[in-house]
């Protein structure tokens, strides 16, 4: 079969999600923007139970932008938003692939770490952030941003199977994955290209931790559920960040020794909050039971490494628990400690006025 590749051979989705404030109102923000709309639940691509979707469902606005160069390669005239109510917004560029697989192993190099996309989609979250600044509480735009790509590919398979295709073509794929036109080790490719699942004979997604690659025609739904894998792994890392910066305040204050000094309810609040967000990001997708999309959100989490995410912050809560919980005590003995002297001193004042 030629590597050469028809003109709709497939579409690369770069990703990038930016973390935008605590909490957005949907519906306030659906008013403000005008042309958006709730995402769909997943199209019946497959068979899957109906608890299978997003609550809420987040908001999906297609914005005309001005086409992008990338090397041989060029975005489309728009890029789609999706906005979810846990305070995360992602941004994704179209760009057509209409080459070799040599070529789309050059566009992937320049894709990864993309300083034009980052800065580019960065300014598209700002303006939108900036139009619906009334939906969102307490509107903070990170400097953490998380980006991942998705190649869906439609190769012209009427003279070999896919697993044969993939089987011929596996450095280009494992190049691809990686980002990387370097000739990959043997044991480099298997890693690549070892995390892969089917629903049928026609379709395959090979999905690491920078990128994924798609084949078969219904597919919209998987590439849905690795958007939103790369959501979590954001808000994880956002949320990560801002309980390790909350955790050096308070020890610095401990180590003056004005622990004293430190404020209750600031930790008590962002206990609430950090508790609220790791909370509100986990359930905002229902994946229960076995079921193949599940099964894809589960690879996308090992490769992303959610569970040690959630782990390592689930232990910064912990300590931030038993901090609170010290200061707490520490109050309530200097309050004893205090009262045990007004009642002395209440006790002597009525000696005293017993003898006069």
């Amino acid at each position: 079969m030629s590597e050469l590749i028809n003109q709709s051979y497939g579409t690369c989705h770069a990703v990038f999600v930016w973390s935008i404030g605590q909490l957005v109102n949907l519906k306030r923000a659906q008013l403000l923007l005008g042309e958006s709309e709730e995402l769909p639940r997943f199209e019946q691509f497959r068979r899957f139970p109906e608890w299978f979707a997003y609550n809420p469902p987040p908001l999906r606005s297609i914005l005309p932008i001005v086409p992008l160069q990338l090397g041989d390669h060029r975005t489309t005239s728009a890029a789609e938003l999706t906005i979810y109510d846990f305070g995360s917004i992602s941004v994704s560029f179209f760009i057509p692939l209409k080459s070799s697989l040599k070529e789309i192993v050059g566009l992937a190099e320049s894709l990864y770490d993309n300083n034009t996309l980052r800065i580019f989609s960065r300014e598209l979250v700002q303006s939108v952030t900036e139009l619906i600044g009334d939906a969102i509480m307490k509107p903070t735009l990170s400097d953490v941003v998380e980006d991942y790509l998705i190649y869906k590919l439609r190769p012209d398979l009427d003279e070999t199977s896919l697993s044969s295709f993939i089987e011929s073509h596996r450095m280009k794929l494992a190049q691809i994955i990686r980002g990387d036109s370097t000739v990959l080790a043997d044991s480099e490719v298997i890693t690549a290209l070892e995390t892969k699942t089917s629903y049928g004979k026609e379709d395959l997604a090979i999905i690491d931790w920078n990128a994924a690659i798609l084949f078969g025609e219904q597919i919209d739904d998987i590439r849905t559920v690795l958007e939103f894998a790369t959501v979590r792994l954001l808000e994880m890392r956002y949320l990560d960040s801002q309980l390790d910066r909350s955790l050096d305040r308070f020890y610095l204050a401990f180590s003056k020794q004005k622990g004293h000094k430190t404020s209750l309810h600031a930790i008590g609040q962002l206990q609430v909050d950090s508790a609220v967000a790791f909370e509100d990001a986990r359930n905002a997708l229902k994946i229960l039971g076995d079921h193949y999309l599940a099964g894809v959100y589960s690879l996308a989490a090992h490769r992303l490494h959610l569970t040690d995410w959630e782990q390592g912050i689930r232990r910064k809560l912990e300590v931030l628990e038993s901090i609170y919980q010290k200061l707490s005590h520490e109050r309530a003995e200097r309050r004893m400690a205090l009262l045990e002297i007004i009642i002395i001193l209440l006790i002597a004042l009525s000696i005293v006025l017993g003898i006069h």
